[in-house]
């Protein structure tokens, strides 16, 4: 089985515990991450440890596999919270679009104790085989051939190359509505992936199964510019959560690696991101249940952004896109709410808690161009840091608020304790 570590966001993993061939494998992978994402899954810097960061989610090696679970402040070592602090990042992961978690799954989780990477393959699994119930899709894909029979049309040009001596044979072109395209050939490999990983039957059942579907669906070996190559449209849209999953389960792989490294895996989720769609998603799918009747709410500030600076010629420059923005129909923007997936200090450590001035500057940008008077940065709640507000200086009309988001309670349980927790925060805007 090799070596288990399963720590929270930021927390330790001792440097002797890994030994030195497991530390470089890691380091190596942690390597390929950072140059395909951009960001260090941990921090290195330490002498006798290293350090997760602010990415959650599982990486599996040979010898070796690495649970990281968001921190949501209770006690962090007790099985029971580590389980809790799973399931919320499945709730965040769910109501973010990421993936379709179902009752199965959270069960697994709370009954079985399985392991996050179990939880994960089983809900890409339960969900895959639900669309593939509804119909495999199928589209028109251009073939030419040579053939014995006459179908489509004659490519008179590749007849006379190929065929002078074979007057049996036509080279043809024609559309094959076929299931053998590249979506499909996507997910086929993903299951396939993930059903070598998976060690609970039950799961690797529903993966056969999804095999079978895909039976006239070649074998394709993905690259990560695949996934660039597949363009959505009204009857694959349902398919969009899949394919995202699909693209970080190959998104680790690299074609130049060693066989160590190659059999390295990973699903792997920045917490940032995943905050951010969360609370956006949770706030335009309930308006009424948060107190926001009848308006508008924009994610990303779709349709809503603005400029903060014009160059001579007038051309925009810096683009203003809030996380979430609310519009009342006929008064203009009423709550401009940015997500920060940061733990700040208690208020006896540090005045300002740790927010950063960029974070203050950037809101008071979106006060100015918006014209709101409601402007938001909202973190998850910490143990004794407590919600302020400011007002412009210069302008009483506008406020600045630090607010502050539980989600150290069982989210699937307090479901509606937590909207109620956004509505306060909306609510006073």
């Amino acid at each position: 089985m090799g070596e288990y570590f399963s720590v929270p966001e930021f927390g330790r993993i001792e440097r002797a515990a890994l030994g030195p061939r497991l530390e470089r494998l890691l380091h190596r992978f942690d390597e390929r991450h950072a140059k395909t994402s951009g960001e260090w899954v941990f921090d290195w810097q330490h002498r006798d440890y290293i350090k997760a960061k602010n990415w959650v989610g599982v990486v599996d090696m040979p010898g070796l596999s690495i649970e990281i679970y968001p921190k949501i402040y209770g006690d962090d070592g007790h099985p029971d919270e580590r389980r809790r602090a799973h399931g919320n990042l499945l709730f965040m992961l769910h109501h973010a679009g990421r993936l379709k978690v179902r009752r199965r799954e959270m069960a697994s989780l709370k009954t079985k104790r399985a392991p996050l990477l179990e939880v994960l393959i089983a809900a890409f699994a339960d969900e895959l085989l639900f669309e593939l119930g509804r119909g495999l899709t199928r589209s028109y894909v251009a073939k030419e051939e040579n053939s014995r029979f006459l179908r489509g049309k004659l490519v008179l040009s590749e007849q006379i190359k190929h065929n002078a001596a074979h007057q049996e044979r036509v080279f043809v072109r024609y559309d094959d509505f076929t299931a053998d395209q590249l979506l499909n050939q996507v997910l086929k490999a993903a299951a396939f992936r993930l059903a070598t990983r998976t060690r609970i039957p039950a799961t690797q059942r529903v993966l056969r199964q999804c095999l079978g579907h895909f039976a006239d669906v070649a074998n394709h070996q993905i690259r990560l510019e695949d996934f660039d190559k597949i363009h959505l449209d009204r009857n694959t849209q349902r398919f969009k959560r899949l394919i995202d999953f699909a693209r970080l389960v190959f998104s680790r792989e690299s074609a130049g690696a060693s066989r160590g490294e190659y059999n390295t895996f990973s699903l792997l989720f920045p917490m940032e991101t995943v905050f951010e769609q969360f609370i956006g998603t949770i706030i335009r799918r309930h308006p009424d249940r948060i107190g926001l009747q009848g308006q508008r709410v924009y994610l990303q500030a779709a349709t809503q952004t603005r400029w903060l600076l014009r160059d001579a010629s007038g051309d925009g420059s810096s683009r203003l896109k809030p996380d979430v923005l609310v519009r009342e129909p006929g008064e203009g923007t009423t709550l401009i709410l940015d997500t920060k997936w940061k733990h700040l200090k208690p208020d006896e450590q540090l005045r300002n808690n740790g927010v950063l001035p960029g974070d203050l500057y950037q809101l008071y940008a979106y006060s100015q161009r918006y014209q709101c008077s409601t402007n938001v940065l909202l973190y998850p709640k910490v143990p004794g840091v407590t919600p302020k507000d400011f007002t412009v200086d210069g302008d009483a009309a506008k406020c600045v608020r630090i607010a502050l988001i539980d989600l150290s309670r069982d989210l699937w349980t307090e479901r509606a304790e937590f909207l109620s927790d956004v509505s306060r925060i909306v609510s006073a805007a």
